[in-house]
């Protein structure tokens, strides 16, 4: 019998096997040589002009010239085969790897189009990355787990295959959390994801960190990846690329993994993270338009994709700098008030928001997480006797299989607090409702390796079931974003959070600072097209 240890190094050999014919003849610079790598992939020689080129076409770009024939589907896809590869030597973020089938794929799609003179559909050519929990026949399924990474897929999940179907082209899948069940990419099996911008001290974030650094380094054109309670706009943020996390229903969830399968108490969707605001907005609408609600995925909405056109009034903004468990530090304050500066310069109503129903809610959706006792993820260590990360088996003593009467009186309070603030939004303000809240997506401007702080900044929204993206506004200046001599702290972690922001000042320098705009139930449309006006302001 294979001890756990010979099926984790048969894995990282495999993955940098297929890896090897696409990976940079050159040596990358060590870390020690280069901190933050986020620009170096296009301004070193490490990849050819071209394939910087290409790496860097919007979706929309790339399918134009898809149908004018300057470019075909083989050429992007070997290009961004190399761009990924040398994106995880950078900063390990791969995990499962099909770039043969891919360039495959990419053939055939050329062949489609010179024997009919048209696109296999809207993501023809377009080169996508999976987080790892999603199912893509051909690969396993591990979610950083020892014990699955021998089980090979017969099948791809619902969403996986309606990405093919519409013409993407899947590269392989990316790195996670075990369980997909903390907030920092890393694990036993494949080890931890860096963030780019500093690998020496940041966090990439979680769960989906793994396609954080993804987006960030242009190692696809856009990423998919799960969010129960962050796990796309935290690594977003963190990463300084642009998120949407959509209510349940508008995406493809059905057939994926997870660490706590039944766990729908606050339901999992999946997001789309891009470096490009215009791939995560044309994404959305090309999925929606697909109707997965009719062959792809029971649980699906019949919402059809809403173009919003923004009022013509002046908008209303609320800026929220607390979660009601951590305050935000220095330069994420900043961050807010540079959004909200240009808002108010161009003629919009900002108001401070009230930190009302957040503790509440935190109190009532954080026990949904584990309320099976971990019992699902204790069967997998199990089998294969492998140890656990500390990140997750911190939370083992504790854990304990919540009984159906107590967790039917949480889910009672969920509902009754999701009114109430309903509520709230509506009737607030004077003038009227909100269009949006601004807020952020971590107190801290990313966060130290080993050192991410309880979430409800982005928990909340997952409770309440609201749309949510991300967007990068600026990144930390230690000579500017004084730490903050606080008289007192709203609690122990908040206190935590501005000890280490001033304790490890010069850590933090360069951290990315991006932010959440947060819209009601089932606005996506709406939340993607504030976004882009908000970000063109700054």
């Amino acid at each position: 019998m294979k001890s756990w240890q010979d099926i984790r190094d048969q894995k990282l050999k495999e993955r940098d096997e297929k890896l090897k014919p696409f990976s940079p003849k050159t040596e990358l610079p060590s870390i020690d040589e280069l901190n933050d790598v986020s620009d170096y992939i296009d301004k070193s020689d490490v990849l050819s002009n071209d394939k910087k080129v290409i790496t860097n076409y919007s979706i929309t770009e790339l399918i134009e010239r898809y149908r004018n024939g300057t470019l075909n589907a083989e050429e992007v896809t070997r290009a961004y085969c190399c761009r990924l590869a040398v994106a995880n030597e950078l900063v390990n973020c791969i995990t499962e790897v099909r770039f043969n089938e891919a360039l495959e794929e990419a053939k055939e799609e050329d062949r489609f189009f010179k024997r009919t003179g048209k696109l296999v559909g809207p993501l023809h050519g377009v080169i996508v990355t999976l987080k790892d929990n999603i199912r893509v026949s051909g690969l396993a399924t591990s979610m950083g787990f020892i014990g699955l990474s021998e089980n090979i897929e017969a099948e791809d999940s619902p969403i996986a295959k309606l990405i093919k179907d519409l013409g993407g082209i899947i590269l392989g899948k990316s790195n996670t959390s075990a369980g997909m069940m903390y907030s920092e990419s890393t694990n036993m099996l494949w080890g931890r994801t860096l963030n780019p911008y500093s690998r020496k001290y940041l966090n990439v974030g979680g769960s989906s960190g793994g396609e954080g650094a993804i987006a960030a380094l242009k190692g696809s054109c856009f990423g998919i990846g799960s969010d129960i309670g962050g796990s796309v706009r935290h690594p977003a943020a963190l990463n300084y690329v642009y998120s949407i996390k959509p209510s349940f229903g508008r995406l493809p969830c059905f057939g994926t993994a997870s660490g706590q399968p039944g766990q729908e108490s606050v339901r999992t969707v999946y997001g789309i993270l891009s470096k490009k605001l215009d791939n995560v907005k044309y994404v959305l609408q090309q999925i929606v338009d697909a109707k997965p609600y009719k062959g792809y995925d029971a649980t699906c909405l019949p919402i059809d994709f809403r173009p919003y056109i923004l009022p013509q009034r002046k908008l209303r903004i609320a800026f929220l700098d607390t979660d009601g468990l951590s305050t935000a530090t220095p330069p994420v304050l900043r961050g807010l008030q540079i959004v909200k500066d240009k808002l108010k310069f161009n003629g919009h109503i900002v108001i401070d928001w009230p930190d009302l129903y957040l503790k509440d809610i935190r109190e009532t959706i954080y026990p949904f997480y584990d309320a099976n006792g971990f019992q699902a993820i204790f069967d997998i260590i199990k089998k294969s006797g492998e140890p656990v990360d500390k990140l997750l088996s911190r939370w083992f003593p504790t854990a304990r299989d919540m009984n159906v009467s107590e967790l039917w009186k949480l889910q009672i309070k969920r509902t009754e607090l999701a009114q109430k603030y309903m509520e709230l939004c509506n009737g607030y303000f004077s003038e009227g409702k909100i269009d949006a809240i601004i807020t952020y997506s971590s107190p801290l401007p990313a966060c130290l390796i080993n050192g991410v702080v309880p979430l409800p900044c982005t928990a909340i929204w997952n409770g309440l079931d609201y749309a949510a993206s991300t967007f990068p506004v600026t990144r930390c200046d230690p000579k500017v974003d004084i730490p903050i001599q606080k008289k007192a702290y709203i609690s122990e972690c908040d206190e935590k959070v501005h000890t280490t922001y001033k304790e490890s000042l010069h850590r933090f320098a360069g951290g990315p600072v991006a932010l959440q705009v947060v819209c009601g139930k089932l606005e996506e449309e709406k939340c993607l097209e504030l976004t882009n006006y908000i970000s063109s302001l700054i």
